[in-house]
């Protein structure tokens, strides 16, 4: 259904409809058609000179950017199927159309409310136009119910850098309600239907702000092909000299724990045998933990260039000096290399050269990403292009095709769209999809953005870029960030912020929120799903305390198991040196959510005995209702399991404190051995709601409902195939929890009695004496002890 907010009624407007109408007799959808190339603007208007068409030649652009009055002007313009039809012929109706293409997914021109057609009465939808379709016909109409002509209203606005400029923001609007997207129609043949993506605005030119006596901060800035070199040490240098905020690095020191209350914790270290590119020497050498250096995050991708890489056979030749200077790198490196010298900056840090690739420190190295990226002065991302070769787009030696600015001149003055938020800008990119990119932007403090529209500076306390006169902006705490609900700065251009540094008690939530936003991404090697995020987990537990067992949080283990695949998901395809479990959302391709199921109140199983393949053992503590306790991991022992435990087991099993046996960060492949009450239950078609995750109705062998299942999509692809071998699991009661799913439609689960405990389990397939993770699932504690009857089972679950 159409999201939609009333329009202030307060403020001054200018209704110019009656001129509209004066103004437009002899226009006709076929100029639409000539004018668009499948309904995007691609030309410019054709004169020269300050052609308005008659609604725009009434704007008083000084009420937009010079007025101080509290109220916020607005201006109507009329319906959005004139403004398209103007669009060559007027300079200020082309800026619209460009700021709406741009904005919006698709042009919204027509909302429809009502009507025989709609799913409800009262719902609105937004019907695209495109080539050879007609706007509406009487038929249509008549079909379809009320058919109105969405409108659009120019409103004088703060810019979105919250730096006191003003700016002109378009809103597409009914019946003075406005709108920003709609719901989609399968009634409405061959319409598509607009979703506003961000507010799209109309900045005045920087360069001509003084004409009206305003000073150019928060303005527009005409952008070339290039962002030249001395704008971007500008940026840095205001930074590091000005920003206390950005001088801490985004990573918590190793010694924070260790360190004696009341005394000055030492900073974070660089893994030893660590080694930069001195650019000046062109050659390999190994860091310096107080030296300042540049790191860079970019998408390998598959370039046929074996220079990309440092192996064995060629570190010593490159350690020498001018070692590397006759190489032919991949242009993003090459010129990863030469910014960091005009920036004054003696050391790089690139993966594939500082690494050697063939070597054992290569997964050492790996796993320390986080003291990486995060101790780096300066991260460059070069987020165009889909491989090593693309360069630094707006770098000198790698300009950009086309500046994708569109500025005009109305009333005197240049107005420019302004650019699209950097978050829309990245999530169209190669860069923002791939696995090993995401750590590498979450720990950054300072970075340099290159993307093909322009170059972003932005750090922990605010932004530059090249489109905004942002300079004299003072930087922004990461308290105000959160007390004053402020953005980093610049149209939401930002790092993800830590908000306030991390405790014991926010590291669960923050857990959650790095595996939901880390999963969708994609790798080249399956088997590198834990490496990529290792670097964070690592920051993670220094921050928190907490620990992780193949990806899962030790610290609300039972709830840690809870993850709940977003849409599909398959096994990952694995090398044979590197495995996952299927308890693990490791060990499935695909995004995962936490959430769906509520925290539990206590855990059924006592104790996990966890089993690696190399017969090491481990065992989690027995109260998992601490997470961030210490008594985690014990001292691991070789249990003889076929012939019963012995007395060294037993002692083991007794320890209760952690003696570092465990990595805070266990990767490598176990199993879990324990005890729980479980039941075989079946499963029959039903719904969730939530994020496309699909569930399942779980019934006894009798009948009767007893709660909700949510399967990995895998497995149910298989029970949709062979219904008759994949209908029944072993459900192993896990938790138990006060509150039920709460985003659950099926309709037998509602039926399900109002209880006050609910049962958490896990759904099983058995191969042998192993089991694996089918799905999860909630059932009414009252019916799971009545009609399940569980019985307690000894499970390896792999």
């Amino acid at each position: 259904m159409a999201s939609s907010s009333s329009w202030p009624k307060a403020p001054p407007s200018i209704d110019l409809m009656p001129k509209l109408e004066e103004g437009l007799q002899a226009l006709t959808v076929a100029q639409i058609e000539s004018s668009n190339k499948d309904g995007i603007c691609t030309q410019e208007p054709e004169s020269e000179q300050e052609i308005l068409c008659m609604v725009c030649q009434l704007i008083d652009l000084k009420l937009f950017f010079c007025n101080e009055d509290e109220e916020p002007f607005r201006m109507h313009l009329g319906p959005v199927k004139e403004i398209l039809l103007k669009k060559m012929k007027c300079k200020m109706c082309y800026l619209i159309v460009k700021a709406l293409e741009q904005s919006w997914t698709d042009m919204p021109i027509i909302t429809q409310t009502g009507g025989m057609g709609a799913l409800q009465r009262g719902e609105v939808f937004y019907i695209s136009w495109k080539p050879g379709q007609p706007l509406i016909t009487p038929e249509f109409a008549e079909s379809m119910g009320s058919v109105h002509m969405n409108e659009i209203a120019l409103r004088r606005c703060d810019g979105t850098t919250g730096d006191g400029a003003k700016a002109i923001s378009i809103h597409v609007f009914c019946q003075l309600e406005e709108v920003k997207q709609g719901t989609s129609w399968m009634g409405i043949g061959g319409g598509v239907i607009g979703k506003e993506k961000f507010q799209p605005e109309l900045r005045l030119l920087g360069d001509d702000a003084q004409l009206w006596d305003l000073e150019q901060l928060g303005h527009g800035r005409k952008r070339s092909s290039v962002c030249e070199t001395s704008v971007m040490a500008k940026w840095y240098d205001e930074c590091r000299n000005n920003h206390p905020e950005c001088s801490r690095p985004r990573i918590v020191s190793e010694a924070i724990f260790e360190t004696p209350e009341g005394q000055e914790v030492p900073e974070p270290k660089l893994p030893p045998g660590t080694r930069f590119i001195d650019v000046q020497k062109m050659r390999l050498v190994t860091a310096k933990n107080e030296c300042e250096f540049v790191a860079l995050s970019y998408v390998w991708g598959k370039p046929e260039n074996e220079n990309l890489q440092t192996k064995m056979h060629n570190v010593v030749a490159r350690g020498e000096d001018d070692g590397l200077r006759n190489w032919i790198f991949p242009k993003t490196i090459a010129d990863g290399i030469s910014l960091t010298a005009e920036l004054g900056i003696k050391y790089l840090w690139v993966d594939s050269l500082c690494i050697i690739q063939d070597d054992d420190e290569k997964a050492i190295q790996i796993q320390n990403m986080d003291r990486i990226y995060g101790l780096a002065s300066l991260v460059l991302v070069g987020a165009a292009g889909d491989d090593a070769n693309m360069g630094l787009i707006g770098y000198k030696d790698s300009p950009r095709a086309r500046d994708g600015q569109w500025i005009q001149r109305v009333h005197g003055v240049q107005l420019v769209v302004s650019s699209p938020p950097l978050r829309d800008v990245l999530a169209a990119s190669k860069w923002s999809t791939r696995g090993w990119t995401f750590q590498e932007w979450y720990l950054a403090r300072r970075a340099l953005v290159f993307t093909d529209q322009q170059v972003y500076y932005i750090c922990s306390s605010l932004s530059f870029s090249e489109d905004l006169y942002l300079e004299s902006i003072p930087p922004v705490t990461t308290e105000a960030l959160v007390t004053q609900k402020q953005t980093a700065s610049a149209l939401l251009h930002h790092l993800p912020t830590r908000d306030l540094p991390l405790t014991a008690e926010s590291g669960w939530t923050e857990y959650q929120r790095l595996v939901e936003s880390y999963t969708p991404r994609e790798l080249t090697d399956e088997s590198d799903t834990l490496l990529a995020i290792s670097g964070l987990l690592n920051n993670l537990h220094r921050a928190s305390r907490n620990r992780f067992l193949c990806g899962i949080s030790i610290g609300l283990f039972h709830d840690a198991l809870f993850w709940v695949p977003v849409s599909g998901t398959d096994f990952r395809t694995m090398s044979e040196t590197r495995l996952y479990p299927t308890w693990s959302w490791a060990g499935w391709k695909g995004a995962v959510k936490y959430g769906v199921f509520p925290a539990s109140q206590k855990s059924l199983v006592e104790q996990w005995i966890v089993q690696k393949l190399d017969d090491g053992v481990g065992i989690l503590g027995t109260d998992l209702s601490d997470p961030y306790s210490e008594q985690f991991v014990v001292e691991e022992e070789a249990i003889n399991t076929s012939e019963g435990p012995t007395a060294q087991d037993e002692e083991a099993e007794t320890q209760l404190t952690w003696l570092g046996t465990f990595p805070p960060n266990y990767m490598d492949y176990c199993c879990l051995s324990f005890q729980a009450p479980a039941a075989l239950l079946q499963i029959s078609p039903g719904t969730i709601d939530n994020s496309a995750s699909n569930a399942d109705a779980l019934v006894n062998l009798e009948g009767r409902y007893l709660g909700v299942a949510v399967l990995n999509s895998k497995v149910k692809e298989g029970i949709e195939v062979m219904r008759r071998q994949w209908d029944a699991y072993l459900c192993i009661a896990i938790s138990i929890s006060n509150e039920r799913m709460p985003y659950t439609r099926e309709k037998a689960y509602l039926q399900l009695p109002e209880v006050d405990e609910w049962v958490n389990v896990i759904l099983l397939s058995t191969r042998g004496k192993f089991s694996f993770r089918a799905g999860v699932g909630q059932v009414s504690k009252w019916r799971w002890e009545n009609y399940a009857k569980p019985e307690m089972k000894s499970i390896l679950l792999g």
